[in-house]
């Protein structure tokens, strides 16, 4: 059966007037039929004048096209009403997705608006949604649409405004909050531009399992630079008050030591890895560190250097003889001039430093305290502000340590 939809069994189980039809739909005749269907032709016959009274037809053609539309009447029906449905679904959906992209659009239109940067990423840290005004604030030089679907990495290596302090500067600050067992940190961080920021990481638990993360960073320097720079102070003031103490009540043969112990505390106040007071002798002509201060992740040492020729270290002679303080962001930033210094520097492991100079009552010297870090741009220049005690303290013990050597030498 070419013509008949169904199964042979299932023809056979049709009325002989529907068997008759069919198989007059495939080409046979009369006779044929007969033979098919086991039956004489005049039987055949009799079934043809049914039909066509049935059908109220005298046209075995019109007959088969009105046969043909009931029996697929019901199918027809049924496959109209499922178009319907799915054209209906179709029509709910496109107004859902629609519906959604403009909630898409509004959420992200407020985000813009708002005066925090805000960046949200799944599990893995690969971001999934971050405003523009996080862009802004940290310097990103790639936009929003960019950031999407990548690693958080590609977000803080495109960034221009970093963070000052080590810890904070590569993502495995991020990577290590967002993996803290506690559902919301809070931390600050102090900018390269010189603001400081509010940083909030919340991660986001369904049935005990982070399933993502959701970062806002605000800027608090109008809020907090006042309070900041008022506890900078007070927290060295009273890393000074501390260690003139400490210096005063000492042995005078550890003195030396004492002042290390002072670099080291200030040092590791602003986030320093290395410090060191220099004497510069111009009488004598040379360049001596008399106290150093050095931390690595393994130990915290004191030490004291050798001497060098003043000639050798021009750079650092102009800059203490002519100024009270400076700073530099990177060695690679150095002058010509400081070929020396940069040489120093670079076998030391230092990147970038603060200095302030100052006098003794000892003539023709000058000394400056240098604190400096394996990482560049480390030191923001405000941080002298906060340091203008540190070279009368100094000044103080040092002068004092020669004055009482000077005694013992008499």
């Amino acid at each position: 059966m070419d013509f008949y939809p169904g199964t042979d069994f299932e023809f056979a189980n049709l009325a002989r007037e529907s068997q008759v039809i069919w198989l007059a739909m495939e080409g046979n005749t009369d006779k044929t039929i007969a033979q098919l269907l086991d039956i004489t032709t005049d039987t055949v016959a009799t079934y043809w004048k049914r039909i066509l009274f049935r059908f109220e037809s005298s046209s075995r053609t019109e007959v088969v096209a009105e046969f043909l539309r009931e029996y697929y009447e019901e199918d027809l029906d049924r496959l109209e009403g499922q178009v319907t449905a799915l054209e209906q679904k179709l029509k709910e959906r496109d107004a859902v997705g629609q519906q959604q992209q403009l909630a898409a659009a509004q959420l992200n239109s407020l985000m813009n608006l708002l005066d925090v940067g805000v960046l949200f990423t799944n599990g893995g840290l690969s971001v999934s949604y971050v405003n523009e005004q996080l862009c802004r604030m940290a310097g990103c030089t790639l936009k929003p649409k960019e950031l999407i679907g990548h690693d958080i990495s590609q977000f803080i290596n495109n960034c221009e405004n970093r963070a000052l302090s080590f810890d904070m500067t590569s993502e495995k600050k991020i990577r290590s909050l967002a993996t803290s067992p506690s559902e919301k940190t809070v931390d600050r961080i102090a900018m390269t531009d010189g603001r400081t920021f509010e940083r909030t990481l919340s991660n986001v638990m369904v049935r005990g399992s982070t399933i993502g993360h959701f970062i806002v960073y605000k800027d608090i320097t109008s809020l907090s630079s006042e309070n900041l720079v008022l506890q900078n102070i007070g927290k060295l003031s009273e890393a000074f008050v501390d260690r003139i103490l400490a210096h005063y009540n000492s042995e005078s043969n550890n003195k030396g030591h004492e002042i290390s112990m002072t670099l080291g505390a200030v040092g590791k106040l602003i986030g320093a890895d290395q410090a060191m007071i220099a004497e510069i002798d111009h009488k004598r002509g040379i360049f001596t560190i008399i106290h150093a201060w050095i931390r690595n992740e393994f130990e915290e040492r004191y030490a004291v250097e050798g001497s060098i020729p003043l000639s050798f270290v021009g750079w650092f002679l102009k800059q203490a003889t002519e100024r009270e303080s400076w700073t530099f962001d990177t060695v690679s930033n150095l002058p010509k001039s400081a070929t020396t210094e940069r040489s120093i520097f670079l076998e030391a492991n230092i990147q970038s430093g603060v200095s302030l100079a100052f006098s003794t009552t000892e003539p023709d010297k000058r000394y400056f305290v240098q604190f400096s870090s394996q990482l560049e741009n480390q030191f923001d220049r405000k941080i002298i502000d906060h340091l203008v005690p540190l070279p009368k303290l100094l000044a103080s013990v040092i002068g004092k340590n020669s004055h009482s050597a000077k005694m013992n030498a008499d």
